[in-house]
């Protein structure tokens, strides 16, 4: 699980991930990522009901995707706000065809060390 530090929490950090982040993505995954002045980056998600009417597939999409961004967090640039915005098809995607995109989009981003 990815440690409460390394998430966005708070309404005001995903609005300002949304109003200055610049958009980057890669197959099923979108994402926005915006410069938040700590030493850290933090990761948030957003599964909506359009992606899966259940809650448990959404979690456990959501649980996957937090997976992927706690062992890649070594390897991840400091200082961004990173929300990550799968698409329907990815519920339909293996772990591996997601840590695939995930991980193509960061590095398409600039995010990657």
């Amino acid at each position: 699980m990815l440690p409460i530090k390394y998430r966005l929490t708070k309404e005001k950090d995903f609005e300002r991930a949304y109003k200055k982040g610049r958009n980057f993505g890669e197959k099923f995954i979108v994402c926005k990522a915006a410069r938040n002045g700590l030493d850290f980056s933090r990761f948030g998600f957003v599964i909506g009901l359009k992606i899966e009417k259940r809650a448990v597939a959404r979690n456990k999409l959501r649980r996957q995707l937090q997976e992927i961004a706690r062992t890649a967090m070594g390897s991840i640039k400091k200082g961004f706000d990173i929300v990550v915005f799968p698409k329907k098809e990815a519920k339909a995607r293996d772990y591996e065809e997601l840590k695939q995109a995930f991980l193509a989009a960061l590095k398409k981003a600039g995010i990657m060390k």
